[in-house]
């Protein structure tokens, strides 16, 4: 994640650099690290938006199994 920012940050967005994620190798452009680091983040924010209610839920007594946990709201 880190370093999907730093080049995020520091790329013009007509840039180039490699990514490799396992065996995908892909030449990238400086907005497209833009717009996947946007998407960490908001996939990132939504879990955690997901856990909060789950963990209310949770605490209020209305999830009381894993099945109502998996059944969540997540991304």
């Amino acid at each position: 994640k880190l370093w999907i920012k730093g080049a995020a940050d520091d790329m013009a967005d007509t840039d180039t650099a490699m990514f490799v994620s396992g065996s995908v190798h892909a030449e990238l452009t400086g907005a497209q690290f833009k717009a996947f680091n946007a998407a960490i983040i908001a996939h990132v924010q939504a879990s955690f938006a997901a856990q909060s209610a789950v963990m209310t839920d949770i605490e209020s007594g209305s999830v009381t199994t894993t099945a109502e946990i998996d059944a969540a709201n997540w991304p």
